[in-house]
């Protein structure tokens, strides 16, 4: 007869939805058969990220510079929903479509790997945080945190005391202080 044993059985990289079924394994050791029936199941929806945000640094009034990562989905049975938290955008299109939330179709249980883009809003405060939200139908939601914001006042006055960000005609000058102590002090810069 046949020796008790374990079997195991292997799902590779090349399995997907159409190999969910029923299948019969049977052993035979050529004097003796046995079968048993396998079901083989899928696993449930499924949101997949890649990428990591660094800080978002803008100056007040205007939106930052973009930064991008992937979202993919499978066994869905229903879209992707993205959604930033307040002071966020995001967009399915480099420099252009930002929005407060985007959604990507499924196709077949499946959204291929695709490239979103968020950025800090103009009208963003100075430390906005919190996570980009992907939710699905049935997966299991999917946070990708964006760090805390650093938005920089725009002015043309400021007390110096010591590094002083400033922001001038919407960008992060580099700047030149002249002056003697108690004085007047001028600045220079692009």
């Amino acid at each position: 007869g046949l020796a008790p044993a374990g079997i195991f059985l292997l799902s590779t990289n090349d399995a997907n939805a159409s190999h969910v079924g029923n299948y019969v394994l049977t052993v035979n050791d050529g004097s003796c058969s046995v079968s048993d029936t396998v079901a083989v199941i899928p696993p449930g929806p499924t949101i997949s990220t890649t990428g990591i945000l660094s800080t978002f640094t803008a100056c007040s009034g205007t939106v930052s510079a973009e930064q991008s990562f992937a979202v993919s989905g499978y066994f869905l049975t229903n879209d992707i929903a993205i959604t930033p938290p307040t002071g966020y955008e995001v967009s399915l299109a480099s420099g252009s479509g930002f929005a407060s939330s985007v959604t990507l179709a499924q196709s077949g249980g499946t959204v291929s790997s695709t490239t979103l883009y968020v950025r800090l809003s103009s009208s963003a405060s100075n430390g906005a945080s919190g996570n980009v939200v992907f939710t699905s139908t049935g997966a299991t939601s999917v946070n990708l945190p964006t760090g805390t914001a650093l938005v920089n006042p725009t002015t043309t006055d400021f007390n110096y005391g010591g590094d002083t960000v400033f922001c001038i005609g919407g960008a992060n000058p580099v700047a030149t202080i002249t002056g003697t102590p108690g004085g007047t002090f001028t600045s220079s810069g692009g």
